[in-house]
């Protein structure tokens, strides 16, 4: 339908990228124009506390197979700090940001999606980045020679 009355209109699809191991899933998403994976971070106890898989779900495969699998993708990413009473989590520090351009590296993007929440959230103690904080991160991203676009 797309093809026959809107073919210049790109399909877009936003995925954590949990599955992609799955081959049905895989396949559908390399018949997608613009896939859109999710790493928020590469630290696995942040991705897990974020997140909240409902399987075994290590980040380093997921990452492991973008690489394999997507040339160029667009990435997305949300910068976020929490003070919960289960912990507290901010995946703006220095060591989070190392291993996530590190894996930026290895995947070469052609795009990378930097933003924070913008409204309420399930999760009590959620804070979002103030913009000179994103600003921040997407300079050091565009000095690793990928292109940014940064949502507040």
């Amino acid at each position: 339908m797309r093809d026959k009355y809107f073919p210049q209109i790109k399909i877009v699809v936003l995925t954590n990228a949990t599955n992609l191991h799955k081959p049905e899933i895989f396949s559908a998403l390399k018949k997608i124009e613009m896939p859109i994976l999710k790493i928020d971070t590469m630290i696995q106890e942040d991705y897990e506390f974020l997140n909240r898989p409902h399987q075994n779900v290590k980040i380093k495969d997921i990452a492991d197979a973008i690489i394999k699998n997507f040339k160029n993708p667009i990435i997305q990413t949300m910068f976020v700090k929490a003070n919960t009473p289960e912990r507290n989590f901010d995946n703006t520090t220095q060591e989070s940001l190392k291993k996530y351009f590190e894996i930026l590296r290895k995947i070469e993007p052609s795009l990378v999606m930097v933003y924070t929440i913008s409204r309420a959230t399930p999760m009590q103690g959620l804070e979002k980045c103030e913009p000179e904080c994103l600003d921040k991160i997407a300079k050091q991203i565009e000095t690793l020679g990928y292109e940014t676009l940064v949502s507040y």
